[in-house]
């Protein structure tokens, strides 16, 4: 998904995973799994009720504006509105009025496919 999101850049997807993961530490919680050998497998960003991912500007400048520059000015359009506006008016007229900042947001989850 990331790679086609970002104009087909694959190079560009430990950064935006980096995005998501700073933005989650400045202003969200961040969860790790760790196998036997205390090597992490797996990882969760989630956004506390009245929290948005990238809803700062300290989050914003941790690394989401220089990824943008990067895009071309159709991507940085499909990121900044159709995904983002559209997605959340999409949930709010879906499950209702206040429902994406009054309930705990799941950003994102990956795990070591072994």
């Amino acid at each position: 998904f990331f790679a086609q999101a970002l104009d087909g850049n694959a190079s560009l997807v430990p950064e935006i995973l980096g995005v998501y993961l700073k933005a989650g530490l400045i202003g969200g919680e961040v969860y790790l799994a760790k196998n036997a050998a205390r090597e992490i497998i797996e990882v969760a960003i989630w956004f506390q009720p009245g929290q948005k991912s990238l809803g700062t500007t300290e989050q914003r400048a941790a690394g989401w504006e220089p990824l943008m520059g990067k895009l071309s000015k159709k991507c940085r359009f499909w990121w900044t509105y159709l995904l983002e506006g559209l997605y959340d008016q999409l949930v709010e007229n879906t499950l209702g009025a206040g429902i994406m900042l009054g309930a705990y947001h799941l950003k994102l989850i990956g795990m070591h496919p072994d």
